[in-house]
């Protein structure tokens, strides 16, 4: 479920909650006592979150912080106005806290950079939460109709995000990601491209959908490296490749 503070939390106070619970519950599984500690929650949907997990990163004046606590996977994510989702176990957060405030008489903000500093190098690859640091793209663009075609380099944990089982030397299987976006909405396509290819020769389709925060992360991404290919920010490329698609002839000339 998804909620919403009027009140807002920055990720220290919502770190403190969590330490709280997780030394009091002796490994807590579930969000209920969490959410029944913190005053003024207000249920919202999915598509609120997104609008709130979007304002983040567009203007994180407005929106003091957008987490999600998945107690099954025992992970604490964050947008980060500047790399999107950032995520680590709830046992380092919780590690990263407890050492922050081994210093007293501080202000909230240095407790903050402590537990960052705290944390620094400990992020991990999460379903659902890739980041800024997942995203970096190889080879030459290629254009599939109106889409162009981005070849995603895996240097992340492939298996945590994907579910496959790739990074073991038990087998030789490989993945090949693409991220694809629509020249003529202007929009990162709703799914990577995910091809897995089995070291016995058949290939597989891993479906992944992409957040409203991993979109515009990898928007980002896309424009900066169209820039580096081309010269051209990807509005203005798209915008140039749809225009010479309109001028090639649709049928053979005699």
């Amino acid at each position: 479920m998804s909620f919403r503070l009027d009140q807002g939390r920055d990720f220290l106070s919502v770190a403190n909650y969590l330490r709280r619970y997780l030394r009091q519950e002796q490994g807590l599984d579930t969000a209920a006592p969490l959410q029944r500690s913190i005053d003024g929650l207000g249920a919202i949907t999915a598509e609120q979150y997104d609008q709130l997990a979007t304002l983040r990163l567009e203007d994180p004046g407005k929106v003091i912080g957008v987490f999600d606590l998945d107690f099954d996977g025992q992970e604490v994510s964050i947008v980060d106005a500047a790399g999107g989702w950032r995520t680590w176990s709830m046992q380092d957060v919780s590690t990263a806290v407890c050492h922050a405030y081994q210093k007293s008489c501080l202000r909230p903000e240095q407790y903050m950079v402590r537990s960052l500093d705290e944390l620094d190098g400990k992020e991990i690859a999460s379903a659902g939460h890739l980041s800024a640091r997942d995203i970096s793209f190889a080879e030459e663009l290629s254009e599939i109709g109106p889409l162009l075609n981005f070849y995603m380099e895996v240097c992340f944990d492939v298996d945590a995000v994907f579910g496959t089982h790739v990074c073991t030397g038990e087998n030789d299987d490989t993945l090949n990601v693409y991220a694809n976006y629509d020249m003529v909405s202007g929009q990162v396509c709703d799914e990577l491209e995910v091809d897995l290819h089995w070291a016995d020769g058949r290939e597989e389709a891993v479906a992944y959908r992409l957040n409203a925060v991993e979109k515009a992360t990898l928007l980002r991404k896309m424009d900066a490296y169209c820039q580096q290919q081309t010269g051209q920010t990807l509005k203005e490329h798209s915008a140039q490749c749809l225009a010479e698609d309109m001028t090639l002839p649709t049928q053979p000339t005699m």
